[in-house]
């Protein structure tokens, strides 16, 4: 059974969620979680191969949040997140790493979250993204 707060978002409009995320069995079981959660989700995008694509969609799409993935491998997803606060759309970082180090000061403020996460939790801050939106 659903928690009240889940199935309000379920009811409403779905939010588009941008996932980049360069583990692609990672970001399939997160893409999964959002959408039983009743999110829309636009990607996942592996940044590694596809940053323009991302960037693009965030341009061609309302996006209402997005979840980065700091490390990509070669490359890190902080254009992204630069391009995503220009636009005003609330992000959260997840890593599977010590991110304290990694995080410029820009984003000392940003939700942080670990890999792996529960589902819930995740769901659970992307609400707190959206409501602080509207407030």
């Amino acid at each position: 059974m659903l928690p009240q707060s889940y199935k309000a978002l379920m009811t409403k409009p779905r939010p588009r969620v941008l996932l980049l995320e360069d583990n692609p069995a990672l970001a399939e079981s997160i893409e999964f979680a959002l959408m039983t959660f009743g999110l829309e989700v636009v990607g996942p995008f592996d940044t590694n191969q596809r940053t323009d694509e991302a960037l693009e969609a965030l341009e061609a799409d309302k996006l209402n949040v997005a979840i980065l993935d700091l490390d990509l491998g070669n490359e890190n997803s902080l254009p992204t997140a630069r391009k995503l606060r220009a636009l005003a759309i609330p992000f959260l970082f997840m890593s599977g790493h010590d991110m304290e180090e990694k995080i410029p000061l820009e984003f000392q403020n940003e939700i942080c979250l670990p890999k792996p996460i529960e589902p819930e939790l995740l769901v659970e801050a992307i609400q707190e993204l959206l409501g602080a939106c509207r407030d």
